[in-house]
């Protein structure tokens, strides 16, 4: 399905597009109920370090709109989610998540739980910022740290990956209050999402959260919003491995160290891959994507149809 179908969707109007997700707004708001309501439709894109990958994942947008909805669900029974109810138009049903629209934060909070590559990236820049006990080089790869490690950061430039932010930046752009809540219930999910995973067999080693508030006045609560712990956001080893001391990835770092070793062609300046994937490759990101989704959910992954649609290349 093509990005121009999807643009003249009846009822819906197309607001933005990620890298990954499109956005619509019904036409009539009244028909939908929590408010203001946006559709949320995943796409067979994929990204890495903030660069759109010129090659699609056939299924990958079902399956991570699919886990979507499932980690919603699992969360709704502790912790505000922005899910809502409505009609979702038939043809887009596998693929998209029904929202309450919010104001969101400026910030996108990560947490730690383990040592890994990114964590001691993220350590190189903020260093004693993070109070992890002992330098970084010195936590051995898969240590679980002795708490969750919690890093807040905002978009680059287009292009450029994430900026990390220190405790006193953070606090001067969301403000003292919001600043302590946010850290709070970022913890706190991980910590829920890691019990849920582990019980399933898989580690969460990390996770990168997005939360806002109601649009409607006089509602405050901090919301969980955008997807969360899916491969796309979060990192996870699957326990047998971490425990044999061979981690691997069953998430989009795959991709990123892929990339990482096995080419030097990718200018950090440019946006997009100057190359497509190998069909290995993309076939090694769909089985463990789809690893992950049956591990958490006990349900098969391949019910997932291929369908593959892309749009031009588009700035989250």
């Amino acid at each position: 399905m093509g990005s121009e179908a999807l643009q003249s969707l009846p009822g819906w109007s197309h607001v933005s597009a990620g890298k990954v997700w499109d956005m619509f707004v019904p036409v009539v708001a009244d028909l939908y109920t929590g408010g203001e309501s946006m559709l949320m439709v995943a796409s067979d894109r994929i990204s890495v370090c903030d660069r759109l990958i010129p090659t699609a994942v056939p299924g990958k947008g079902a399956l991570v709109a699919a886990l979507t909805r499932w980690w919603f669900d699992q969360i709704a029974q502790t912790f505000p989610v922005h899910l809502t109810t409505g009609e979702i138009p038939p043809q887009l049903a596998e693929r998209s998540v029904l929202v309450q629209q919010l104001w969101m934060f400026p910030v996108e909070c990560t947490v730690h739980g383990y040592m890994s590559q990114q964590l001691r990236h993220s350590a190189a820049v903020l260093g004693a910022e993070l109070n992890l006990g002992r330098p970084a080089a010195e936590i051995p790869i898969g240590e679980k740290l002795a708490k969750p490690c919690f890093i807040p950061a905002v978009k680059g430039k287009p292009g450029a990956p994430d900026l990390d932010l220190t405790e006193k930046q953070f606090t001067e752009l969301v403000g003292k209050d919001a600043a302590v809540e946010l850290r709070n219930a970022s913890v706190q999910l991980y910590q829920l999402a890691h019990q849920i995973s582990y019980r399933r067999g898989l580690v969460l080693v990390n996770a990168k959260l997005e939360f806002g508030t109601p649009t409607d006045p006089g509602e405050s609560n901090i919301t969980l919003a955008d997807e969360a712990f899916t491969p796309d956001t979060a990192s996870f080893w699957r326990v047998e491995d971490l425990e044999a001391g061979n981690p691997e990835h069953y998430d989009k770092r795959y991709l990123q160290e892929w990339i990482q070793e096995c080419t030097t062609e990718w200018n950090p300046a440019c946006r997009v891959l100057p190359f497509e994937l190998p069909p290995a490759v993309v076939t090694e990101i769909q089985s463990r994507y789809r690893t992950v989704y049956e591990m958490l959910t006990g349900e098969p992954g391949e019910s997932f149809a291929a369908e593959n649609w892309e749009s031009e290349d588009r700035e989250k």
